[in-house]
């Protein structure tokens, strides 16, 4: 399928000490968000935070399918 998406969605801070904040997408399913001093480590965030999410996801659906 397509690779991920991501969306700068807040630019903050002095010019000096900037924050990005990324969110990352795949579709329209949104999978996480990150913050960085850069867009490129806010999307490695938003990358690490879309793992996190869909590690949990994939525990939660094996629980449903045990009980079923």
């Amino acid at each position: 399928g397509p690779p991920p998406t991501y969306r700068l969605v807040e630019e903050s801070g002095p010019d000096h000490r900037p924050s990005f904040t990324v969110e990352a997408w795949w579709g329209e399913r949104f999978l996480g968000r990150g913050k960085g001093a850069s867009k490129k480590e806010a999307e490695r965030s938003a990358a690490s935070d879309a793992l996190a999410r869909l590690d949990g996801y994939a525990g939660e659906g094996s629980d449903e399918r045990d009980g079923n």
